[in-house]
Parts: structure tokens; C-alpha cells; sequence
């Protein structure tokens, strides 16, 4: 995926260009979680947001699919204090 920096952008993931691919997708969706943790879904969720502001449906789509796998791997990673055996 193709992440650009507008001006005064303060984060690497303000916007969306090119072709989306599902690789893309989980890549970004776990570089929310990394810097996010437990928001990450809410952060997806205001992204998608902020591009419908804009009028920008493609951008909106996108997040909105981030959102969705953000969700994924949120609810697949083991509760915190549980043992993975």
C-alpha cells in the first residue's frame, strides 16, 4: 500500500493512495496495534471517519477494511495473563 504524509501529517498513515492489497490491509492493521494497542480499532474507526469528512469514499473503504482486520487480530491474540501452551 501506498501511505503518503500531507503537510502537517503527524502520523505516517494519514492517508491512502494506489490499489489496496489484503497484505496491505493486515500490515497496516498491525502497525495500529503496535502503536496503538488496544485503540487501534478505534483509531481505524476515526480514519474512516476523516476521509468520509473529506468526501474521500474510496479512503473511507480502505479504513473501514483496516478497521475490520484491526478487529481480527485484536480478538485473536490470547487475553492478557493467559498461558499459551
Amino acid at each position: 500500500m501506498v501511505l503518503h504524509r500531507g503537510r502537517g501529517a503527524g502520523s505516517r498513515l494519514e492517508g491512502v493512495e494506489a490499489v489496496t492489497s489484503d497484505l496491505d490491509i493486515y500490515r497496516t492493521a498491525s502497525v495500529l496495534i503496535r502503536e496503538h494497542g488496544e485503540d487501534a480499532a478505534l483509531e481505524a474507526a476515526q480514519r474512516a471517519d476523516a476521509m468520509l469528512e473529506k468526501g474521500d469514499l474510496y479512503g473511507e473503504r480502505v479504513w473501514l477494511r483496516i478497521l475490520k482486520a484491526t478487529e481480527e487480530l485484536l480478538n485473536s491474540r490470547p487475553s492478557k495473563g493467559v498461558a499459551i501452551h
